[in-house]
């Protein structure tokens, strides 16, 4: 075990223990490493009356090259549910959200009208760590 670095012990564990099932940071193992995060919301509106929006959100992070990111968002308008998504979120009960990034920005998109108007709040994370 490294004798350098920052560890964080779990509540009611010593820091200096050696059992790593006692501990929620340790230097010997990576963790990923937030570059941004933040929130907003999506509006989804069926505006031009076909039954298939396409909503989204758009948030630029400029890393140049493709990051590990999570993204979450409500499952219903004003619900406390959120769902994780991802790149292919193969929901059928609900609104199909998923999420893409590139080498300049991160898009959370709805395809689908399951779930029906409203807004939609999110969280997302993108890390410094390459996909």
């Amino acid at each position: 075990m490294s004798k350098f670095g920052l560890k964080v012990s779990k509540k009611g564990s010593k820091v200096q223990t050696d059992n790593l099932d006692e501990l929620s940071l340790d230097p010997n193992h990576p963790a990923l490493k937030v570059y941004k995060s933040g929130q907003g919301t999506v509006v989804a509106i069926d505006g031009d009356g076909s039954g298939i929006p396409y909503t989204g959100a758009t948030v630029y992070h400029g890393l140049g090259y493709v990051p590990i990111f999570l993204v979450y968002i409500e499952d219903q308008p004003g619900n406390d549910t959120r769902w994780l998504i991802h790149s292919i979120t193969p929901v059928l009960t609900g609104p199909a959200w998923f999420a893409q990034v590139d080498e300049n920005e991160l898009k959370i998109i709805r395809s689908g009208t399951y779930g029906g108007d409203g807004y939609y709040d999110y969280y997302y994370y993108i890390f410094y760590d390459q996909a």
